[in-house]
């Protein structure tokens, strides 16, 4: 398959806003430039159509039959219009496709009450996270604690004391259950640079053990300048889950990455790791060590991937996880930079997103090889969703009714965070302000508080839910994605997600009028127990309105 460049409206107010019209069918509309496709939201169902029925859609209920044919006579002949109108009527009153049919507000809830949040809280956490210091002994130039982003911490000498570590520590042993049902709790060491600060975590390692916790697991982010062979002694011994920052080659690196001093700081992490791995050969396929590497705007994602896959990175055995993570950077004030929320706009991640589609397309899938891995992880969930989402079988209507947020956690209930100052916030992904405040080690989780930052949250542009084709399968839930719980900020995460959506329907019917089988390796399990959007036989992909089986 050819690489192509996907087509995204250059008025990004498009995406900001949502048409109110119940008239309207509830329905999307994308172009792959080889053909038109629509997103039926009531049935879940893909489909390609031709020109006219992609024209006349969105007037269709809303103006009568003569008045379309007399619209739209400029660009096609009254009988291909007509023709249209009544395929369109057929397929509604056949197929239940293109219905003006919209969920009311009460309909786009979170599904969980009350009293489930109160019991996950009271007993089921699943992680903590310490921040140990804020202090780092790097000056990455991305760092959003470095000073450039709004709304969140800058860099300081202000430390997580042993008192309130250790408390931390018992509240989140009081408050979780997991040994009793064989599930894992981890502890993690945040920062700053958590190893500045490699005597408290010792301490707090040792206070677990005293307790008999042997379920849990510990788990450090690190920049790797300081694990040295001491450390990466007591973080093997205590088998530590290690995740290494490491941009790629050197170059690379070494532009961003940087020393407090301002010197590079590739070469010192490279021989660090190296060392680590040839004293502990077991965290070569043990899947506790992971290299994660940040993509910036003055990087390139294929150059770091391929320096990854190659014998340049002999650091390390392949087995070992490498993530590549594009930077968010919506917080950044410099308003002449390039529109940093697109991922797009990192140099050469575009180009990767299609190599993987390639990859696809091809059948050149290959579990074991680290280059599909490295795709695999930045771009795979987004199609899992397009490709599982919930489909509607000809003339039946989708079960379970419009979900809204799926991704939605009970805040704190994942990773708890725990601030220098001994406060309790749902993660280390949302700033550390008032808003976000689940409570405070003296005093534990304000459950009630929880549950109320997920109402509040859900409550923000609730009114365009109901008419958001995106509805059915929402990803805007995390409370990471916005800066702060207004309205605004609600709604530029909705456009984003939208905008993201759009594109990845375009890639993925693009794909597939290549290769309609090229997701089959997202399937659940043995053979296809989901619905694909496009027939199997040549004749469907004739330019009239064709329906997924």
């Amino acid at each position: 398959m050819k690489d192509f460049l996907y087509k995204t409206l250059d008025n990004w107010e498009h995406w900001q806003g949502i048409l109110p019209n119940r008239l309207k069918p509830f329905v999307h509309k994308f172009d792959t430039n080889t053909s038109k496709w629509i997103y039926d939201v009531n049935t879940g169902r893909i489909v390609r159509v031709d020109a006219v029925v992609w024209d006349i859609i969105d007037e269709y209920g809303i103006l009568t039959r003569d008045e379309i044919i007399e619209k739209y006579t400029n660009r096609h002949s009254s009988v291909k219009i007509g023709g249209a109108y009544d395929e369109i009527t057929d397929a509604r009153e056949n197929q239940r496709l293109f219905l003006a049919e919209y969920p009311n507000e009460d309909e786009i809830v979170f599904k969980k009450e009350k009293s489930h949040v109160e019991r996950e809280l009271e007993g089921n956490l699943k992680g903590l996270s310490l921040c140990v210091t804020e202090a780092c002994n790097f000056r990455c130039s991305y760092c959003i604690y470095g000073g450039r982003y709004d709304d969140w911490r800058r860099h300081s000498e202000k430390r997580l004391s042993e008192r309130h570590a250790l408390a931390a520590i018992n509240d989140f042993l009081k408050h979780s259950r997991y040994k009793e049902i064989g599930e894992p709790r981890i502890l993690t060491f945040y920062g700053g640079e958590p190893l500045l600060e490699l005597s408290l975590i010792k301490k707090c390692v040792g206070h677990v053990k005293e307790k008999g916790q042997n379920d849990i697991s510990f788990s450090l982010v690190t920049n790797g300048y300081l694990l040295t062979e001491d450390v990466g002694n007591f973080l093997a011994s205590n088998r530590f889950h290690i995740q290494v920052s490491m941009d790629g080659p050197r170059q690379i690196h070494d532009r961003n990455r940087r020393h407090c001093n301002g010197s590079g700081t590739y070469d010192t992490i490279a021989e660090n790791v190296r060392y680590f791995v040839e004293k502990h050969p077991e965290y070569t396929s043990n899947g506790r060590l992971q290299i994660h590497a940040t993509l910036t705007l003055s990087g390139n994602a294929q150059e770091v991937q391929s320096f990854f896959c190659s014998d340049q990175f002999d650091l390390c055995d392949t087995k070992v996880f490498v993530r590549l993570n594009p930077v968010a950077l919506s917080g950044f004030p410099d308003k002449t930079l390039p529109d940093p929320s697109d991922p797009s706009r990192v140099p050469g991640l575009d180009l990767l997103h299609n190599e993987y589609l390639n990859f696809c397309a091809e059948d050149r899938v290959d579990p074991r090889s680290r280059a599909w891995a490295i795709m695999e992880t930045l771009f795979q969930n987004g199609y899992l969703d397009v490709h599982r989402r919930a489909v509607a079988l000809k003339g039946e209507q989708l079960k379970g009714g419009f979900l809204g947020p799926q991704s939605i956690c009970i805040p704190g209930w994942l990773r708890l965070f725990v601030d220098t100052n001994g406060d309790y916030y749902p993660c280390e992904q949302v700033p550390t302000l008032n808003a976000f405040k689940l409570g405070s080690v003296e005093k534990g989780i304000d459950i009630s508080y929880a549950f109320d930052l997920i109402t509040q949250f859900m409550s923000l542009n609730h009114h365009q839910c109901v008419f958001c084709w995106c509805v059915r399968n929402c990803r805007v839930g995390c409370l990471a994605s916005v800066k702060a719980l207004t309205e605004g900020e609600k709604r530029k995460a909705c456009a984003k997600y939208r905008r993201i959506c759009h594109d990845r329907l375009i890639r993925y019917c693009k794909v597939l009028e290549t290769n309609p089988r090229a997701f089959d390796h997202l399937n659940k399990g043995e053979g296809r127990d989901i619905i694909v959007p496009i027939k199997r036989s040549e004749k469907d992909w004739e330019p009239s309105l064709t329906m997924p089986p």
